[in-house]
């Protein structure tokens, strides 16, 4: 698929070509040499040039994305920059990589669920051994996590890391035990698996509960149903009852 230059691009280019560079630490510098004024709009750094007779706004990544990979690379269809820090003001030329959309996506996504975790974090250590005795009382007592998390004004991961023994252990005697998947690697035999489907087109059980009762999860089981795995063993079975 070819790309097809924007006027913002296009005006990103004719910067580049007029002088504008981005250093190794990332800030912009003007074609005389002296630094450029930036503003952040949408967490990114820009500067505005005069292009085709408009005001044009250029963004400080993109510009040292340009200067250190160059035009053919950069307008790429699906081609987007990334902070390998996730922070979208660091644009230090060693900090910037090229990725797709979905790279991007992920680093943002990423970011945001460190932030929230990190600021749990930080709440918890903050909360007295008081706090957290009551908080641990009222979710024993039966109230949800939400509500107790609500009633503190701290986040409900918080609450479910204390309750979980992640922190606060000493406090509460609550033993951590982190969880695993009790069904995580178990295998059928083809007798088994032969089974299973015969038991889920002549009984009233669901796909979950003949996964339960196997010892496999809902979607394995829901894979050898479908013929996905153990395709082999179990082809005269499924055949006879794709028959019916």
């Amino acid at each position: 698929m070819t790309y097809i230059l924007s006027k913002s691009d296009l005006a990103l280019v004719s910067a580049f070509d007029q002088g504008w560079t981005v250093n190794d630490e990332g800030a912009c510098m003007r074609p005389d040499g002296t630094r450029q004024a930036l503003y952040i709009n949408g967490g990114y750094a820009r500067f505005d040039v005069r292009y085709a007779e408009r005001h044009r706004t250029v963004r400080v990544h993109r510009l040292a994305a340009l200067q250190r990979f160059g035009a053919e690379v950069l307008f790429t269809t699906g081609v987007c920059v990334r902070h390998l820090d996730n922070d979208k003001l660091n644009n230090a030329l060693g900090n910037l990589v090229l990725g797709t959309q979905r790279d991007n996506y992920r680093d943002n996504a990423y970011d945001t669920n460190r932030r929230a975790r990190d600021a749990s974090r930080e709440i918890c250590r903050a909360l007295n051994n008081d706090t957290v005795r009551r908080i641990v009382q009222r979710v024993a007592s039966g109230e949800t996590k939400i509500s107790v998390a609500r009633s503190f004004g701290v986040p409900r991961e918080a609450v479910s890391r204390i309750c979980s023994g992640r922190v606060y252990s000493e406090v509460t005697s609550i033993v951590y035990a982190p969880r695993r998947s009790s069904t995580r690697g178990r295998k059928l035999s083809d007798s088994q698996a032969q089974q299973l489907i015969v038991d889920y087109h002549t009984s009233a059980r669901s796909c979950g509960e003949l996964a339960a009762h196997y010892g496999i999860s809902t979607a394995a089981a829901n894979l050898v149903i479908r013929g996905m795995t153990y395709a082999l063993t179990t082809a005269q079975v499924r055949a006879r009852f794709e028959k019916q």
